[in-house]
């Protein structure tokens, strides 16, 4: 709602109502690029940060996780020059009844991008190697805080902002989650028993276990449905440990 009334402003130009959702295509076609200025031509990636606003305040400069290391450097290659900029949201937003200073929504310029491999990825022999990617920022600041009910999931919200038309008119009806994200949960957490909890739990590790892989794969193999899924993993990795924690 804030980009179509034109309250959130490209942050590299300062244009308002020229920001648009990537929606629709291929999961590949839109790594590094969920959502592109029509104005200036800047690009914009959107993630999770745990302790988002702390990181924000510290010297990090570098965020782990994001798209295959692999397709940054495709798209630079493709777009000299271009700006990339990471839209960052708290993790801990997914949790139900989670206070406004959470919802704050942090940008920064992208720098570069490092490979990185995970203890566990030596722990199988013969196993294909996951390749991932650490995120090199400039100094994150504040962009724009949603004004969202806390049923909203935050990656949603930043998706039905950015609706994939510009000077687009906002709709009436705000829609539910679920509509538009197939993995977040029907009802909160905390109001589920133990049994269903577990079983969401189950079903949750069982997709990151399909995620793990799918990325073992061509991705060009992928049918759009399984980048999608590929596309979704710090999400649902997210949604896994907050279940865990509710066991």
């Amino acid at each position: 709602q804030q980009a179509c009334s034109g309250r959130v402003n490209c942050i590299s130009c300062q244009k308002p109502n020229v920001l648009r959702w990537n929606r629709g295509g291929q999961a590949s076609s839109t790594q590094w690029r969920k959502f592109e200025c029509l104005s200036c031509g800047a690009f914009y990636e959107v993630k999770t940060v745990k302790d988002l606003a702390t990181r924000a305040a510290s010297a990090e400069s570098s965020i782990n996780g994001g798209p295959p290391f692999a397709s940054y450097h495709h798209i630079r290659e493709d777009f000299p020059g271009k700006k990339i900029f990471l839209a960052m949201i708290d993790s801990d937003a997914l949790q139900p009844h989670i206070p406004a200073s959470l919802k704050t929504v942090y940008i920064a310029e992208i720098e570069g991008t490092s490979p990185f491999l995970k203890p566990r990825s030596f722990l199988i022999k013969g196993l294909r190697r996951s390749i991932y990617t650490s995120i090199s920022i400039k100094s994150a600041r504040r962009w724009f805080k949603p004004a969202d009910p806390t049923d909203y999931h935050p990656i949603t919200f930043v998706t039905e902002i950015f609706d994939g038309r510009a000077n687009a008119t906002c709709r009436k009806e705000k829609p539910k989650a679920q509509e538009t994200n197939d993995h977040a949960p029907v009802v909160s957490l905390s109001k589920m028993d133990k049994d269903m909890l577990s079983d969401y739990h189950r079903g949750l590790r069982k997709k990151i276990h399909l995620i793990m892989a799918l990325k073992r794969k061509n991705p060009d193999e992928l049918s759009s449905a399984q980048k999608t899924l590929v596309d979704l993993e710090d999400q649902i990795k997210v949604e896994a440990e907050e279940c865990k924690a509710f066991l």
